[in-house]
């Protein structure tokens, strides 16, 4: 099999998944601070406690 590619047709596909990519990781690295623990550090933590797991 012959692939006839061009690098146009693949840049442009590759730079839109990209900044999907990148900006999911920004979206993750907000989340990492240094210095001093704050309660912005466990938002979006789910915990699991004794009693929810005598409820299931």
């Amino acid at each position: 099999m012959c692939y006839n590619v061009h690098m146009n047709d693949i840049i442009p596909s590759f730079r839109s998944q990209a900044e999907i990519h990148i900006e999911k990781l920004r979206e993750e690295l907000k989340g990492i601070r240094t210095g001093r623990a704050h309660s912005g550090m466990i938002e979006g933590l789910q915990i699991e406690g004794f009693l929810d797991r005598l409820l299931d």
